[in-house]
């Protein structure tokens, strides 16, 4: 099965990683957790479902060019509700 989501790795060094990631329309990234507080910076209109380990569910709207931020240890599954890929650059505060 062809793989939901790409991640690049951009930039890595004791305090910053930097990923390229792009999540094809319609599809879900999977349950993940968080490691390291992070930004996103959003590079297409973003329109994703977020669903939390307990089972709830949120929205992000988020237009192209802005960014929003997750802590750490943060869980859900990211779905992309939209007819088209999302792209943004995730930035990972390691130290």
């Amino acid at each position: 099965m062809e793989k939901a989501w790409l991640s690049t790795q951009i930039f890595d060094d004791e305090k910053v990683r930097f990923l390229d990631l792009i999540l094809k329309q319609n599809r879900k990234k999977g349950r993940h957790i968080y490691e390291y507080a992070h930004v996103n910076n959003v590079i297409t209109d973003l329109s994703m479902v977020l669903k939390s380990l307990d089972g709830t569910y949120t929205t992000d709207e988020i237009a192209e060019k802005n960014a929003y931020k997750r802590d750490a240890s943060t869980r859900h599954n990211a779905i992309n509700v939209s007819d088209k890929k999302v792209s943004f650059l995730e930035i990972e505060l390691i130290n």
